[in-house]
């Protein structure tokens, strides 16, 4: 944690020299705000109206303020500064309807991006505990390190290397939802917040989601309790059913069409566009950074990793619309470092440009990058040196992995229609191959879903 201490003074001016303020250029300035971290020190000039809007007013002048606790757990869990709410030159974001600003909102994603890495820990120490305790694998033990000089099962921490590695994914559709939120919401003011909520719980116009039709249905029920009436599973499926059949009206339908359709629009991840690149990599930072504070059951770190095996399909069907414009129930995006299939249109090097942004330490238990290929690209000496050059350009970003499917779409539509004719045809999933006809077939969807490169 860095030292810091910050001043505030209130400005007399004397023999006619007029300040103007730093952050408005327009009022005289009359408060100075001084921060000094780590010895560094930095001044801004600020008018009455932009300091009380920046939350520095009316406070005790002349007095140090310990910086962690002026932010308070803000900055729990941060190993440097570019999540706090800095001092600039730009006016706070913030929402027109409820008045949330920007940084308000990156705040409470990062309590639930707490909570929920908390939770995985706890459940992967459970599972640590059990095993330790109920099924220690004394001969699996045998074959590892230090496990029988020191007595102990690697079950129960005896493996000179005890560390665990959960694997986060999605990066690709956090970015692209974060971006969207701080464009159409706090920026451009396009929608309001609690719109874009109504569009989610719609499913943009498709109707609500499981989730919330559930939710409904529970508030619906509860009230027939309070009303002295009998209910039981049956009354809760019946009512459930009733809230998805629901038909919205057209004019509201439309308006969640259209806010989908201004998602689709701005850019996106995997197009090497360094202001939505950067919300997903200071996100996938944080992960990371805030799993290193944790030990496993087996006294052992946590080492993340970036790759999906198969999840995001079933994954996705247990998550609503997300502000990205991904409907309820469809993938996340594959690999775990890839962009969402059909949004990286700049071509692979950008593809490659964007993924090279994330920490490379994100990634010590792997990391996935899917790339699929157009068979006719490799059919000439031009394509084949093009790909040669862009396997040196992987290379030379440093990126930790990469896997090509080299398949027509078509030839996978045939190939789910008439499997039998294609027994041996073979791809690359998440971080393994298999038989295409034998995967699941959300899993085929999103394969022939992906992004089909004819050139770099």
């Amino acid at each position: 944690m860095k030292v810091a201490n910050k001043y505030f003074d209130m400005l007399n001016f004397k023999g006619g020299i007029i300040m103007l303020c730093q952050n408005c250029n327009k009022n005289e300035a009359t408060v100075k705000y001084t921060e000094i971290i780590n010895g560094e020190k930095r001044e801004v000039m600020l008018c009455e109206e932009c300091s009380r809007e920046l939350g520095i007013g009316h406070m005790n002048f002349n007095m140090p303020i310990d910086f962690s606790s002026f932010f308070g757990d803000l900055l729990e869990g941060y190993e440097d500064n570019s999540f706090m709410p800095l001092l600039t030159a730009n006016k706070q974001l913030k929402c027109n309807n409820c008045n949330m600003s920007f940084d308000e909102f990156m705040e409470a994603y990062r309590k639930q991006m707490l909570y929920n890495i908390e939770l995985m820990v706890n459940a992967d120490n459970a599972i640590d505990y059990a095993h330790a305790k109920l099924a220690p694998l004394p001969f699996e033990s045998c074959l590892v390190d230090d496990c029988i000089k020191r007595g102990i099962s690697a079950q129960e921490g005896g493996a000179i290397y005890n560390f665990t590695g959960p694997q986060g994914f999605g990066i690709a559709n956090v970015a692209d939802s974060l971006y969207t939120i701080k464009k159409l919401v706090f920026e451009e003011k396009r929608i309001t917040m609690g719109e874009l909520k109504k569009a989610l719980e719609m499913n943009y116009g498709k109707g609500l989601d499981a989730t919330t039709a559930g939710d409904i249905a529970m508030q619906v029920a509860k009230g027939l309790k309070d009303a002295g009436q009998e209910v039981g599973p049956d009354v809760i499926a019946n009512t459930i059913r009733q809230v998805l059949e629901m038909e919205l009206p057209e004019d509201v339908r439309k308006r969640y069409e259209e806010i989908h359709e201004m998602i689709l629009e701005l850019p996106k991840y995997g197009n090497d566009i360094d202001e939505v690149d950067k919300q997903g990599t200071k996100w996938a930072d944080y992960f990371k950074n805030r799993l290193r504070t944790f030990k496993n059951y087996r006294k052992g770190p946590y080492h993340t990793g970036m790759y999906t095996v198969s999840a995001h399909v079933p994954m996705g069907e247990n998550v609503g619309a997300t502000p990205d414009g991904r409907y309820a129930k469809e993938p996340l995006a594959d690999g775990g470092m890839s962009p969402v299939y059909g949004r990286d249109i700049k071509g692979p090097t950008a593809v490659l440009k964007s993924v090279s942004k994330l920490d490379k330490t994100l990634t010590t238990n792997g990391g996935l990058l899917n790339m699929k290929f157009l068979p006719e690209f490799f059919k000439t000496e031009t394509g084949i040196d093009k790909f040669a050059n862009f396997l040196r350009t992987f290379v030379d970003l440093e990126i930790p992995h990469i896997q090509f499917n080299v398949v027509r779409k078509e030839d996978l539509l045939a190939a789910k229609k008439n499997p039998e004719q294609y027994r041996g045809l073979t791809v690359r999933v998440a971080g393994y191959t298999a038989y295409f006809t034998e995967l699941a077939d959300e899993l085929q969807n999103e394969i022939i879903a992906r992004t089909s490169y004819g050139d770099i």
